[in-house]
């Protein structure tokens, strides 16, 4: 089975339907106070494939001791020769403390892309 393609993988705040816009984007976030509870955000990804169908899932692990924050999982068909557009509601998360955490894109259980989140205390 050939894997599918990550195209691009962003972080945004909003998501317009209409005009299929990503706004407000980011690569890190800054919290006075930790463990923080982070604000509903969405991460973006443009899959491409030559046909396939499995298990996307993304999940979110703090680098320094490798614990899991976030997991979701969702089964998808990737039809031959199109570009599928994967957008991942993050409405809960907490970050324990400041630091890198990664964001990774599973399919079927082979990691096909990551993306790392710097989180960062705000200064007084």
């Amino acid at each position: 089975m050939k894997l599918p393609q990550v195209m691009g993988m962003v972080f945004c705040e909003e998501f317009d339907v209409s005009s299929f816009s990503l706004r407000r984007l980011f690569q890190g976030r800054y919290y006075r106070t930790f463990p923080a509870s982070a604000g509903p955000f969405r991460i973006y990804a443009a899959l491409y494939s030559g046909g396939v169908e499995g298990l996307v899932q993304c999940t979110c692990t703090r680098m320094e001791d490798e614990h899991e924050v976030f997991a979701y999982r969702i089964w998808r068909s990737l039809p031959p020769g199109t570009i599928v557009q994967i957008l991942i509601p993050i409405r809960r998360i907490r970050f324990t403390t400041p630091g890198r955490y990664e964001f990774k894109f599973l399919f079927d259980g082979s990691e096909i892309a990551n993306r790392y989140l710097e989180v960062i205390r705000e200064a007084r």
